[in-house]
């Protein structure tokens, strides 16, 4: 059960408290102000007219000296963890594999005569010729969509990952890889799509698989590591701090 004491009787009784409160704060003019206002030996106040005052002193020095104690933010480079300098690398090179694979014209070409596929044209020879709209199946759209998300996934995960090194906060491990899986799994069922419905407009004998879907393979492996190598960076110990300074 708390009891409330006078400001004179707490002052009177706690009186090496608020002096030490009083030199760390270090403010001349309310230090003096203050002190004036304490009790004195005899009981009689320095300086009665300022005794109302006390309690919006007393305040002050309390808050400036928690003010003081309370570390100030900043943003210092923080030398990551190992699993967090793999998943960054592997989720940097998955994020260019990605690029690549949805922007280049290499998903199926022909085994006997110079025709390659991509997800937005197709290129014969020297010429690329987007696809019409009427030639576009909903399987091709499903491939499209799914391989666009786990791009901006994959640079979402990068992101949270450089964020690493410079905030201190743990469970940015975990969202960077999260991040990192949930675009592995759109990687995935972009190119298990493609690979599956090709099947009804290509012949297997005429066209095969090119470079843009072994990219996008192993873009969904990296995206793995990655988020692997993110999530146990958040129980593993061992990174450092350096400070920028300058």
């Amino acid at each position: 059960m708390f009891v409330v004491l006078p400001w004179t009787t707490f002052l009177e009784t706690n009186k090496s408290l608020v002096d030490d409160l009083t030199s760390r704060n270090g403010d001349p003019k309310r230090e003096s102000l203050c002190v004036k206002s304490f009790p004195n030996k005899t009981g009689k106040k320095n300086n009665p007219a300022k005794t109302k005052e006390l309690p919006t002193c007393f305040t002050s020095f309390l808050q400036g000296s928690f003010r003081k104690k309370r570390p100030a933010a900043s943003m210092g480079f923080k030398m990551p963890h190992i699993a967090v300098i793999i998943g960054l690398v592997a989720s940097g090179i998955a994020l260019l594999f990605q690029i690549i694979a949805v922007a280049a014209v290499g998903w199926l070409k022909a085994k006997n005569y110079d025709v390659s596929y991509g997800l937005w044209r197709y290129c014969s020879s020297d010429t690329c010729v987007d696809y019409p709209s009427t030639i576009v199946t909903d399987w091709l759209d499903a491939t499209r969509a799914f391989a666009l998300l786990g791009l901006f996934f994959i640079a979402g995960a990068l992101a949270a990952g450089i964020l690493i090194m410079f905030l201190d906060k743990k469970f940015l491990g975990l969202i960077a890889g999260a991040v990192a899986l949930v675009a592995a799994l759109f990687v995935l069922i972009s190119f298990a799509v493609f690979a599956d419905n090709r099947k009804a407009s290509f012949s297997e004998q005429t066209f095969e698989l090119s470079y843009c879907f072994a990219l996008s393979v192993v873009a969904f492996v990296l995206c793995i590591a990655s988020g692997v190598c993110f999530i146990l960076s958040n129980f593993l110990s061992g990174a450092s701090i350096v400070s920028s300074t300058g």
